[in-house]
């Protein structure tokens, strides 16, 4: 027996629920508000409604429990980009990244994936809805440090691999071999001091932007491990 399709109607509502849900927060107030007058108008005619609430007022509630929670993992997943923009300014990056690249899939977990890369062309052009939140932080420490922030993010949810113990019997492939990087690992570079300003940040709860410190001398480089007791930051030489 086969079981019977949904409805056109249900397909349909689903849709406009969904469209519903995604639509941009209004920033104008300081503050981010729901636009129930975005909302297809039928939506009042297909939602009931509470004894408190209208049914498109009931629709806004779910329309930003949908970016809070985004961009919650947005502000988690890159804290020090977060806190150099300030997170309301950050909040309008953050959701003119996932209005281009909406989530799929159910891990939340990989709705970050690729801001850093994106961030560039947004400060580089930006649209309409991001000219009143240009960051007064230079372009160029922001995006390093959304670089710093994907390179932890990826560290830290690498699997597990591990050690190379090279046995007696692969002695003489040693001299033709090659070493793989671990994928627990990872370099990165600034020419601020980012890495120690991120650490420092970590647990501050407060939202607004933070000052960037003064330019470093000259470039210093990171190695950042994660062993199974935690992940390390380990500054490196030049020479090294």
């Amino acid at each position: 027996m086969t079981r019977s399709p949904l409805p056109s109607w249900l397909g349909e509502l689903q849709a406009r629920f969904g469209a519903a849900l995604c639509t941009p927060l209004e920033r104008g107030s300081g503050t981010l508000r729901a636009r129930p007058a975005a909302y297809d108008p039928r939506l009042a005619r297909e939602i009931v409604p509470s004894t408190r609430h209208s049914a498109l007022e009931r629709v806004a509630t779910y329309n930003r429990q949908y970016w809070y929670r985004l961009l919650s993992v947005m502000h988690g997943a890159f804290p020090l980009t977060t806190r150099l923009f300030g997170h309301f300014h950050f909040n309008a990056y953050a959701a003119e990244f996932l209005l281009a690249r909406p989530p799929h899939g159910w891990d939340i977990d990989r709705v970050p994936d690729g801001f850093e890369d994106d961030l560039a062309g947004l400060l580089e052009n930006p649209s309409s809805r991001l000219r009143e939140s240009q960051p007064t932080v230079e372009a160029a420490a922001l995006l390093q440090a959304a670089r710093i922030d994907a390179a932890f993010r990826r560290v830290f949810q690498a699997p597990a691999e591990p050690v190379y113990r090279p046995t007696p019997d692969a002695a003489e492939q040693l001299e033709h071999a090659r070493l793989r990087p671990s994928l627990a690992a990872a370099i990165v570079a600034e020419d601020w001091p980012l890495c120690r300003l991120r650490r420092e940040l970590l647990g501050d709860r407060d939202e607004t932007a933070v000052a960037l410190p003064p330019r470093l001398v000259r470039t210093q480089h990171w190695a950042l491990i994660r062993t199974p007791q935690r992940l390390g930051q380990l500054p490196l030489e030049p020479e090294e």
